[in-house]
């Protein structure tokens, strides 16, 4: 979910082929005369299953609000969580002017950056230079690892490190009582105010960790040098955004809402290149209408 201006941007992941969704034409709200709380965008056109020129499976966007450019990451798959998936098209970076609802540009993943047939890529942030997005950041949560776009070069690569992208087997995540046997790699992905450092975590799993985007920045970084663990998070958490002093989680096991008081703990270690994770707290705890669970339909 993503806001720019007065309008909110919601993806809708279809994850399995009966998705709760109609992504047709066929089944639009417009075709059977009837009004919707959500609207296709940019159209229905651009979300044809089967149609590589069109969305397959987005579920990571992000905004750079100064320009009115959405970066819509596209897995090219479909039915992720079926028993047979739509490997159908190549994974895809699209970038879009969102006033004028016209694409500037897209950008295909090559096969060794993002498998057609095992990639999940999942949360996205947009690394600034100049005031202007400079590299996308994507978790790919299918084979774990970080994709990174270069926009001026219109290159990419990817980084992998097995101890901190993985998901940690011995904290399987609790939702409302009952234990989710899935096990999910890093998926939340956040950036710092002043663009220095990203964070990252695994669903299966409370490990926080940060990585210098100076590194990011470097397809020759030996990434497993580079990150750093923070410290544990009172629960396993799916996405993650920074605001300009505080980090927000969600709580999977306790339907809560998390806040890291990122500058206060930077205050005491000095920087936020050395900063742990001490001061969290509960904004809200025990919450039904928070309990993850989007991805399946009743």
């Amino acid at each position: 979910m993503k806001v720019y201006k007065d309008e909110v941007y919601v993806t809708v992941p279809q994850v399995v082929s009966r998705g709760c969704l109609p992504l047709s034409t066929k089944s639009s709200p417009q075709s059977s005369g009837k009004s919707a709380l959500l609207q296709p965008f940019p159209s229905w056109e651009n979300h044809t299953i089967g149609d590589c020129k069109a969305f397959q499976f987005v579920q990571a966007i992000e905004i750079e609000p100064s320009r009115g450019l959405m970066f819509v990451v596209d897995t090219g798959r479909s039915g992720v969580f079926d028993s047979v998936k739509k490997n159908s098209c190549p994974a895809k970076i699209v970038i879009i002017d969102i006033d004028k609802k016209t694409e500037l540009g897209r950008y295909t993943f090559p096969e060794e950056v993002a498998s057609q047939t095992e990639n999940y890529l999942n949360d996205i942030v947009l690394d600034y230079f100049d005031n202007q997005s400079a590299y996308a950041y994507i978790t790919d949560t299918g084979k774990p690892g970080i994709v990174v776009f270069d926009l001026k070069g219109n290159t990419s690569y990817r980084f992998e490190d097995a101890k901190t992208m993985s998901s940690e087997a011995d904290k399987p995540s609790s939702l409302t009582g009952y234990l989710w046997a899935q096990i999910y790699p890093s998926t939340g992905y956040a950036m710092s105010a002043d663009f220095r450092y990203a964070y990252f975590s695994a669903v299966t799993g409370t490990s926080l960790y940060q990585v210098p985007t100076s590194a990011l920045r470097d397809p020759k970084t030996n990434i497993t040098t580079v990150i750093r663990k923070v410290g544990d998070k009172p629960s396993q958490s799916d996405g993650l955004i920074y605001a300009q002093k505080n980090l927000y989680f969600g709580g999977l096991n306790d339907r809560s809402l998390y806040r890291w008081e990122v500058s206060k703990d930077v205050k005491s270690a000095g920087s936020e290149g050395n900063v742990a994770l001490v001061t969290t707290s509960a904004i809200l705890k025990n919450v039904s209408e928070l309990t993850w669970g989007g991805y399946f339909c009743h």
